[in-house]
């Protein structure tokens, strides 16, 4: 198994069931909270710790990872499945977010 797959297994399986994390994004654009729940329960550690390592301040990460996943919920759409992976477009939004 590659490592992209083995990240791709990971995501579906550690939070959230099967649902592959483009399959979530596409849900979220319908307004599913579920989704966007899973999202977040999947991704809260690494874009916290993407948020830190930029920002000083904990709270300051805090607030950007809050900034990055609302950003997420109200253009979901912002996502291009074509062009990069749902992980690192993520945590691109946490790390603009953050600076």
């Amino acid at each position: 198994m590659t490592e992209g797959n083995d990240r791709q297994a990971e995501a579906r399986s550690s939070v959230g069931g099967n649902d592959s994390d483009r399959e979530l994004v596409s849900r979220i654009a319908r307004g599913d909270r579920d989704a966007f729940a899973t999202l977040y329960d999947r991704y809260r550690v690494s874009s916290y710790a993407v948020a830190r390592k930029v920002c000083a301040d904990a709270s300051l990460a805090e607030r950007a990872v809050e900034k990055a996943f609302l950003s997420i919920w109200r253009d979901p759409e912002a996502y291009d499945p074509g062009s990069v992976g749902t992980r690192s477009w993520l945590l691109a939004v946490v790390y603009r977010c953050a600076v």
